[in-house]
């Protein structure tokens, strides 16, 4: 019987004999199991950190798994942050920016983990990331480049052998990649080589390696006649992934035929259902590409809503390759649990050359999704660092560098991957609402907080709360407000427009957005709490007279006895004082009494209704937003539907707060006096 792999190598050879060369072949069956792959072969492998076998990142050959005969390489995390294990395949040992690069191996990612692999740019690692595969637990494929996600996913069979090929056009940047011998989709790189295949053992890996096939030829250049055009990067350009909203999309077209560009004809498929379009007044030329909105609106639902885009035609015809023609991608839509904020901070510094990628994904989440979440940039060893803050999120679990990503205190990604965790945690229905109050702040810049906790559900012993306040806006003149900026030039692929700034970029270019000023997480083991409960807890926050109150937010996070987000909430100054400043008491917080004030806005008489349970002596007082009380009257002992009226003529208009204290606790509302 002849064995699998030497099919599929007879195969591709006598595909590419004419002008291909043949680089590099192995099966791995004439290696000793237990000896790393590089101290075999140091011509073809090396590691990340290494060109000599045996280094701590080199990997193992094995007879756990094999596609064919014994023997396959096995990737495997041993840390939580991941590695040690990184090595590489060399692509020729050279930059390759034409001809073909045909490379094949197949893959077994074991059940329950993931895997991952990379093409590095240049020779050199680290310089760039052309192309990045993660493959997920669930079977699906996320694939980047430079950082930036794809929505065209691809799948795969976790605990199975599975084929996967990358065909690379790398003179017209087509990569053509083929799962079990089917083109599942074609991709377009930002960088502008590839070098080498970087298989590392990121967190929670565990696959195999085997029958690998390289078949490299730089004189084998394609030129294709007539109209020739791609789509790529199907992505949302109106709308958030919010269920039941509505989303427009757009698209990348892209020209790598002899002809300008002038209309297409598509289809786009989804939830509600297919449409065909023409757009017309194009004029892509060859070798470039152009951004197209697609004018189709599509419908959310709760979960993956399934899109299909077909390019049908080019310039009114049909063009030759079919492989770039379709571009399958999934929506990820949430339907928001009541009154839920998931907290995004992100590990920053002016030092750090590639956060500026931290900022541009920044704009992407805010303002669109600012109902939903709450950003904030946690800043390191620059002038608008709050040391506490920077502390507690460099030693959170999981956080290794700079741009970092803590999302809701759960898990750290790259800030250009945060929007989907972000997302999925939306759907948790929180333990308690937060209600911001404040008094304004006074000529010193003294502004008194009150963050009132409204229990949904019981909780145990434990909990613990933090208050920070946050700029937009900042700006600085010094040296130290620079910007690093790795992405400066364009070698690293665009970047939101950083690409074509300075390296750094000048204070004066600069402006910093969700930047953290405060950070006090003096309340913590808070004591247990029942469904109805209410506790509130006062702070005084110290404003700098350099800070824009108008660009600042207050915002409350609680945190569960595990020193998760439980909930989160932010408020402008404006908002929190027109809220009301609510004093911390010991006295029960009553909830569910139906508490009314109307008319609300009152210029004369205010009237207040609520539901007592139980005979009590009611006393309402009327407090402004300096905490002072301009009106109080005892009403006696009431129960049931109570209402009582306050004379409020002659009161300075503005925001108040009502508090009806009975013998079982207090009760408030907000009131507008006109």
């Amino acid at each position: 019987m002849v064995n699998r792999f030497l099919q599929l190598f007879i195969f591709l050879v006598a595909c590419a004999s004419l002008q291909a060369q043949v680089t590099y072949s192995d099966d791995f069956e004439a290696y000793t199991v237990g000896s790393t792959v590089v101290t075999n072969n140091p011509t073809n492998w090396r590691t990340w950190g290494s060109t000599t076998g045996g280094a701590a990142d080199d990997a193992h050959i094995t007879d756990e798994a094999a596609a064919s005969g014994k023997n396959s390489i096995k990737i495997q995390a041993t840390s939580n942050d991941g590695g040690p294990e990184d090595l590489i395949l060399k692509l020729n040992n050279t930059n390759v920016n034409k001809g073909t690069v045909d490379v094949s191996f197949n893959l077994l990612v074991a059940k329950g983990k993931t895997g991952y692999f990379n093409f590095q740019s240049t020779t050199t690692p680290g310089t760039g990331w052309a192309m990045e595969f993660f493959m997920n637990t669930d079977g699906s494929i996320d694939v980047a480049t430079n950082s930036i996600y794809s929505l065209n996913r691809l799948a795969f069979t976790p605990d199975k052998w599975f084929n996967f090929r990358a065909v690379i056009d790398a003179s017209n940047n087509l990569w053509q990649i083929y799962i079990d011998g089917e083109c599942k989709a074609t991709y377009r790189s930002a960088l502008t080589s590839v070098a080498s295949i970087d298989f590392f053992a990121i967190a929670g890996s565990k696959y195999y390696i085997d029958d690998v096939i390289l078949i490299t030829d730089p004189t084998a250049i394609t030129t294709f006649t007539g109209p020739e055009a791609g789509i790529l990067n199907l992505n949302i350009k109106e709308g958030i992934q919010i269920a039941g909203t509505s989303v427009k999309t757009s698209v990348m077209l892209y020209n790598v035929g002899s002809d300008t560009i002038t209309n297409i004809e598509y289809s786009l498929q989804g939830s509600n259902g297919t449409t065909t379009e023409e757009i017309s007044g194009l004029s892509i030329a060859p070798k470039k590409s152009q951004v197209i909105d697609i004018p189709t609106e599509v419908e959310l639902g709760d979960g993956d809503n399934p899109l299909l885009m077909t390019l049908t035609k080019v310039n009114g015809v049909e063009d030759q390759l079919t492989c770039n023609n379709s571009l399958a991608a999934s929506v990820y839509a949430v339907k928001p649990a009541d009154n839920r904020k998931v907290l995004l901070e992100e590990g920053t510094g002016t030092w750090c050359g590639w956060c500026p990628r931290g900022a541009v994904f920044l704009k992407v989440i805010s303002p669109a999704y600012d109902d939903y979440l709450i950003p904030i940039a946690v800043h390191n060893a620059d002038p608008m660092t709050v040391k506490t803050y920077d502390n507690e999120i460099t030693s959170f679990n999981g956080f290794t560098g700079f741009p970092g990503m803590v999302v809701d205190r759960r898990e750290v990604v790259d800030p250009s991957a945060a929007l989907a965790p972000g997302l999925n945690y939306l759907r948790e229905i929180p333990d308690a609402t937060l209600e911001i109050g404040a008094k304004a702040p006074d000529a010193e810049g003294n502004m008194e907080v009150s963050v009132s906790v409204n229990y949904l559900q019981a909780v145990p012993k434990g909990y613990s709360m933090i208050l920070t306040i946050v700029e937009d806006e900042v700006t600085g003149t010094t040296a130290q407000y620079n910007q690093a900026n790795y992405y400066s030039g364009g070698n690293s692929g665009a970047m939101g427009g950083y690409e074509n700034l300075p390296n750094p970029v000048p204070a004066s270019q600069m402006v910093y957005e969700h930047v953290a000023r405060t950070h006090d997480h003096a309340v913590k083991n808070m004591a247990e709490a029942q469904a109805g409960d209410k506790v509130v807890k006062n702070y005084t926050v110290k404003l700098d007279p350099t800070w824009k109150q108008d660009d600042i937010k207050i915002v409350a996070v609680l945190l569960n006895a595990n020193a998760q987000v439980s909930n989160a909430n932010d408020e402008s100054i404006e908002d929190a004082v027109e809220n009301g400043f609510v004093t911390s008491s010991t006295e029960r917080i009553l909830v569910n009494t139906n508490i009314r004030v109307y008319p609300n806005p009152a210029s004369d008489v205010a009237t207040i209704s609520m539901n007592i349970q139980t005979p009590s002596n009611v006393t309402t007082t009327i407090i402004d937003a300096l905490g002072r009380v301009v009106l109080a009257k005892d009403f006696g002992t009431m129960q049931g539907k109570a209402q009582m009226s306050m004379n409020i003529k002659g009161i300075t208009p503005g925001a108040y707060t009502v508090m009806v204290r009975t013998n079982e606790g207090i009760a408030t509302k907000k009131l507008i006096i006109k």
